[in-house]
C-alpha cells in the first residue's frame, strides 16, 4: 500500500515537473513565433514594393523600419546571395541553420524553427519576397531571448526544489506510517499467537479509533468469547465427569457390597439391586441429556412438521399426572387458543415435559401446577406456573447454564442433573422462540415460552 502511495506521489511529481514547463515553453514559442512572423511579413511586404531589388534599395527600405529587437536580419536575392545583413547581440545562429532557412524561403515556403537550448530561447524565421507570385528574394530573422529562458529555468529549478521537498516528506511519511502500521499489526499477530497457544486472557492495548484499533477491539472481543467458551467447556467437562462419576461410584459400591458379603440376606440384596437400578437409570438419563445437548450444539435437526401445542401438553400431562398425584399436587391445563409450531414433535414434547416435571418435583405438598397456552400476535405462549419454593433472584440469571443447580443437595435427591433447563433453552432457541423465568408474587415460579406460530406457508 505504501509502495503504491509512493508511486502515485512520484507520478504526480513527474507530471508537476513536466506539464507546467512544457506548457510554458510552448506558450513562449507561440508568442515569439507570432511576433517574428509579423516582423518578417512586414519586411517582405516592404521589399516587395521596391522597383529594383538591390542592396542599396534594400538598405534604404530597412532604415525606415524599427527592428531593433531582432538579433540578426539577412536578406538575399533569388539566388541566395546576401544583399543585406544586420547583427545585434553576441548570441548568433549557426551558418548551416541560416542556409537551411533561406533555402526553404527561396522555394516559396515560410520556415520557422524555435528551440530552447542552455536556458535561451532561439527563434529562426524565414519568408520569401514575392511581389508578383515570383520569388525575388528571402528574408531571414533570428532572435535569442535570454530573459524568457531565465524565467523558465527559474520555474524549473523551483519545481525541482518543491519536488525534492515533497519526495522527502512523502518518504518520511511513508516510513513513519509503515512502521506505525506494521508495529501495530505485529501486536495483533503476537496476540493471535498468544491466543493460539492457549493464552485466552491475552488482550491488545487499543489506542485510537482507526481500522487497526477496530481490529484490536474485535480481537479482544473474540478472545473474550473464546475465554468464556473455554471456561464453559472446562466446567462442562468437569461437571459431566462428576455427574457420571457419582452414579458409577454408587453402582460400584453397591455391587462390591453384594459381592464381598456372601451372607447378605435377600431383602438387603434386593434393596441394593434396586438402588443399582435407580443409579443406572440416573446414569442413562444423564447420558441421554448429554447426547441431546451435543446434537443441539452440532445443529442436527430432526424431522419437522406442524405440531399442535395443546396436543403436546395433553400428552405430557397424561404421563406426569401420576407423579403429581403421588405428591399431592394439582396439575391443570388451560387452553385459551391453540396454535401450531413448525418443529420436531418429540423436542417440543421435551420442552413441555421438562418444565412441567420440574414444577412438580420442586413444589410443596398440596401445591399446584398450572399450564396455560394462548396466542400473542404471531406467537404462541406456553406458561408453566407452580406454587413451589421458587428460585432466589441471585440464581435466576444462571438457571439455564449447564449443570447449574440452585440447591445441589435437593436437586440430587430429586434426581436432577442440572441439564434439563439447558436443553429446554437450546430447543426453544433452535425453533426461533424465547424463554424467560420469573418469581411469582404469591410464591413459586413461572416459566414463559414463546414460539412463532406456523401459518402453513
Amino acid at each position: 500500500m505504501l509502495a503504491a502511495f509512493l508511486a502515485v506521489i512520484l507520478v504526480l511529481l513527474g507530471v508537476m515537473n513536466s506539464y507546467p514547463l512544457i506548457l510554458s515553453r510552448q506558450m513562449i514559442f507561440n508568442s515569439k513565433e507570432q511576433a517574428i512572423r509579423s516582423q518578417a511579413s512586414l519586411i517582405s511586404t516592404a521589399l516587395a514594393g521596391l522597383e529594383s531589388f538591390t542592396a542599396e534599395s534594400i538598405s534604404q527600405a530597412m532604415s525606415l523600419l524599427d527592428l531593433s529587437s531582432l538579433g540578426r536580419i539577412i536578406i538575399t536575392d533569388a539566388y541566395g546571395n546576401w544583399l543585406y545583413e544586420a547583427v545585434d547581440g553576441s548570441l548568433q545562429p549557426q551558418y548551416s541553420t541560416i542556409q537551411w532557412c533561406i533555402q526553404g524561403a527561396l522555394q516559396g515556403n515560410d520556415c520557422v524553427w524555435p528551440r530552447l537550448k542552455s536556458g535561451v530561447f532561439y527563434t529562426n524565421v524565414s519568408m520569401p519576397v514575392m511581389p508578383d507570385k515570383e520569388v525575388t528574394g528571402a528574408v531571414y530573422l533570428f532572435e535569442a531571448d535570454e530573459d524568457q529562458g531565465a524565467i523558465l529555468m527559474s520555474l524549473r529549478s523551483t519545481l525541482a526544489r518543491i519536488s525534492v521537498a515533497v519526495s522527502l516528506a512523502a518518504l518520511f511519511l511513508s516510513a513513519f506510517l509503515s512502521e506505525t502500521i506494521t508495529r501495530r499489526m505485529r501486536q495483533v499477530l503476537e496476540a493471535i499467537n498468544q491466543v493460539r497457544s492457549g493464552e485466552y486472557s491475552y488482550r491488545i492495548k487499543v489506542r485510537g479509533r482507526d481500522e487497526v484499533s477496530q481490529l484490536g477491539n474485535e480481537f479482544n472481543s473474540l478472545a473474550e468469547r473464546l475465554q468464556q467458551t473455554e471456561e464453559v467447556r472446562r466446567r462442562f467437562v468437569s461437571d459431566a465427569s462428576h455427574e457420571l462419576k457419582t452414579p458409577l461410584a454408587a453402582i460400584r459400591l453397591l455391587s462390591d457390597s453384594i459381592l464381598q458379603n456372601p451372607d447378605i440376606d435377600g431383602d438387603t440384596a434386593r434393596e441394593f439391586v434396586s438402588d443399582i437400578g435407580a443409579e443406572s437409570e440416573r446414569l442413562a438419563r444423564t447420558t441421554d441429556k448429554l447426547l441431546r445437548l451435543t446434537r443441539l450444539d452440532n445443529k442436527v435437526e430432526g424431522e419437522r412438521s406442524a405440531v399442535s401445542m395443546s396436543q403436546v401438553v395433553d400428552s405430557a400431562m397424561r404421563i406426569l399426572r401420576p407423579l403429581a398425584e403421588a405428591q399431592g399436587i394439582s396439575l391443570t391445563y388451560l387452553d385459551r387458543g391453540d396454535g401450531c409450531i413448525w418443529a420436531n414433535a418429540d423436542e417440543i414434547y421435551q420442552v413441555v415435559f421438562n418444565l412441567a416435571e420440574n414444577a412438580i418435583k420442586y413444589n410443596v405438598k398440596g401445591g399446584s401446577v398450572e399450564l396455560l397456552s394462548q396466542r400473542e400476535g404471531k406467537m404462541i405462549l406456553l406458561s408453566v406456573r407452580d406454587t413451589g419454593i421458587g428460585i432466589p433472584d441471585a440464581d435466576l440469571p444462571h438457571i439455564f447454564e449447564r449443570f447449574y443447580r440452585v440447591d445441589k443437595a435437593r436437586s440430587r435427591e430429586a434426581g436432577g442433573s442440572g441439564l434439563g433447563l439447558s436443553i429446554v433453552r437450546d430447543l426453544v432457541q433452535e425453533y426461533g422462540g424465547e424463554i424467560e423465568a420469573c418469581r411469582r408474587a404469591e410464591g413459586g415460579m413461572e416459566f414463559k415460552v414463546r414460539f412463532p406460530i406456523y401459518d402453513g406457508g
